[in-house]
């Protein structure tokens, strides 16, 4: 786990010393070590850059950027089935001097080029140079584990593992992308492939791109894609074979993430997801797990006593950090550094507490993010299935007479119901979902906050939201209504929210974030599942739990599960509403509408804490500009 940075300049205006400041602010991810290398070509300037968080290959001969005959990596995160590929390249020839996977992925690409991305188990960015056939590629795992940024225009391309590295470029060029910017106060993240700044993208997950030097511009492209493991047929299977053959790959798949060469610990929450890779992996453990949980429990946020009490039946060596409330108050000050662009998951602040906590045992942790994404964990799962599968067999004149009622003012100011701080919100979503009940329209109402018109109000000049996967009829061939909203949010709201959390906080304190859900090999098998193996009659995540009840007793399980919501609404209507004042009055930044802020603040503050997240995207905006911009 590392970071990389780098550049190709065809106007010959980048120097060694831009290349060394990119890396340094990437020092964070990897403090073990540094290096680069500056190669003057005919056409202009190739920079690689690396910070080295030393976890596999823990001598010299991991450094990086490393050389293989006429080829040159920059490499971020760990290939996870490089024994067995050493093993092919060695039966056809090939020769290593180091066990570090650096190594395999460059004589993997000698010997298979492109193809060799398919033939990778793990989560990485890298960017790799062909000295022989002047070519640059750039290439990110396919659920996005790992970030990668690249920034290109008027001849020159930048690239990174975070944002900051770009900016350290004197050439990057800060305008603010305004479709981005909506997208963001839409859904508390930039969605792939934009940033918020101009000429600056994400390389989305499952995508490479290849340039012939001298070009500094190309279209990425796709190597994998989950929806076309949605799109296959149906697998013809008893749920029995179904649980069975689903533990071995959740076991194979969680093994491949214990490889390393330091100490591996796993968060471990009061959850199935967590739990069930704990209970997985200490079952072929010899030796007692550490396992890692946090709680602040002044305010009222505290899964402790579950999760130590699934690490006693498990018999891990658990370690539990309490946190007060103060500390995740001070922490957000740190968020807009780390976070470089616009984030709103307010999640994002317990994270870096048990990342911090972690990384004072171990140098890799386990997440469990992806569970939701693949067994159907979500809320708004049911909500489709349910209420929208009955919509859309509501005829369409009785339709049109439920929105207007729903718009009517006699049902806004219904006593009682009317005073709830949901109600009105509520009301204004189930509108929209009478209107369109189909499945793209109703994940696109679940996920986002504002109407068209709202939003227009808030900005200076609005510019209308982007093409997203949202907007878009490319994920319409699903088979099945589920498959369709699990392909989706895993493309976007696991990969551009829970992904970039997570990176951020674990590499903030230079700790290695593992996901063993997001073995694509596993994804492919579950997205072939049928639908009732992970949603049915109202149950949710049907074989995972049904898997995780092997090792865990029911009654230990099922608990009410408590998570880590931070209290945004009396915290920015306490403790940060000064701050928050001075941020959406004084130093609102230009693009926001100062009047229908000002309006959204007033509502806030006269009880409508319904619109915390909204209040708190518009926070951390703010933030984020008076840090970055």
């Amino acid at each position: 786990m590392c970071g990389i940075c780098g550049f190709w300049d065809t106007g010959f205006g980048s120097t060694a010393q831009h290349l060394q400041a990119m890396n340094q602010t990437l020092l964070h991810r990897g403090p073990d070590g540094g290096g680069q290398q500056l190669f003057t070509l005919a056409q202009g300037q190739l920079g690689l850059g690396h910070r080295r968080l030393s976890i596999i290959e823990l001598s010299a001969l991991g450094h990086q950027p490393m050389a293989f005959e006429h080829y040159w990596v920059s490499f971020n995160g760990e290939l996870y089935n490089h024994a067995e590929l050493r093993q092919e390249l060695e039966g056809l020839g090939h020769r290593f001097k180091s066990h570090s996977d650096t190594e395999v992925l460059l004589q993997a690409y000698a010997r298979w080029g492109i193809g060799a991305l398919e033939r990778f188990t793990g989560m990485f960015a890298f960017a790799l140079y062909d000295a022989q056939q002047q070519s640059l590629l750039l290439a990110r795992d396919r659920a996005g584990v790992k970030p990668l940024f690249y920034y290109a225009h008027e001849g020159l391309l930048l690239f990174g593992s975070e944002l900051k590295a770009l900016l350290a470029h004197p050439q990057f060029k800060k305008h603010i992308h305004s479709g981005a910017l909506e997208a963001y106060l839409q859904l508390g993240y930039v969605p792939a492939p934009y940033t918020i700044w101009q000429h600056a993208h994400k390389l989305p997950a499952g995508h490479y791109l290849q340039l012939q030097l001298p070009k500094t511009e190309g279209q990425p492209q796709p190597y994998w894609d989950i929806s076309t493991a949605y799109n296959r047929p149906v697998l013809k299977l008893s749920y029995a074979e179904a649980l069975e053959q689903t533990e071995a790959r959740l076991q194979k798949a969680f093994n491949y993430r214990m490889v390393a060469d330091v100490p591996v610990g796993i968060f471990l929450s009061g959850g199935y997801d967590s739990s069930t890779v704990a209970a997985l992996l200490q079952k072929q453990s010899g030796r007692p797990l550490k396992t890692f949980t946090i709680g602040v429990p002044d305010l009222g946020l505290n899964e402790a006593p579950q999760a130590e009490a699934i690490a006693r039946h498990l018999n891990t060596d658990h370690l539990t950090a309490y946190c007060t409330e103060a500390e995740a108050l001070n922490l957000i000050r740190q968020l807009p550094y780390y976070y470089d662009e616009p984030f709103g998951d307010s999640s994002a602040l317990p994270t870096m507490l048990v990342s911090r906590m972690a990384r004072q045992q171990v140098t890799v942790a386990l997440s469990a993010d992806g569970g939701d994404e693949l067994f159907a964990g979500y809320n708004r799962y049911r909500y489709v299935l349910r209420l929208g599968r009955s919509l859309q067999q509501t005829p369409q004149g009785l339709r049109r007479l439920l929105a207007a009622l729903l718009r009517s003012r006699a049902l806004r100011h219904l006593p009682l119901l009317s005073s709830h701080p949901h109600y009105h919100h509520r009301l204004h979503k189930l509108q929209q979902l009478v209107e369109d009940p189909s499945a793209r329209a109703f994940m696109w109402r679940l996920c986002s906050q504002y109407s068209d018109a709202e939003l227009q109000k808030l900005l200076q000049q609005p510019a209308g939201l982007p093409p997203t996967l949202f907007n878009s009829h490319r994920l319409n061939n699903a088979h099945d209504t589920l498959g369709y909203m699990l392909s989706l949010d895993y493309k976007t709201y696991l990969c551009d929210d829970i992904l970039q959390k997570v990176d951020r906080a674990t590499m903030h304190v230079s700790l290695e974030g593992r996901e063993p859900f997001l073995d694509h090999h596993l994804a492919e098998w579950v997205a072939c599942l049928p639908q009732s193996f992970k949603y049915h009659k109202g149950q949710s995540k049907r074989l995972l739990k049904d898997i995780n009840q092997r090792y865990l007793p029911p009654a230990l399980m099922n608990q009410p599960k408590k998570g880590f919501a931070v209290p945004l609404a009396r915290w920015l209507q306490n403790e940060l509403k000064n701050e928050l004042c001075q941020a959406l009055g004084a130093q609102l930044p230009p693009q926001l509408n100062a009047a229908g802020v000002a309006a959204e603040l007033n509502a806030f503050f006269k009880g409508h804490n319904e619109r915390a997240h909204r209040i708190w995207y518009l926070f951390m905006f703010s933030k984020w500009h008076e840090t970055w911009a």
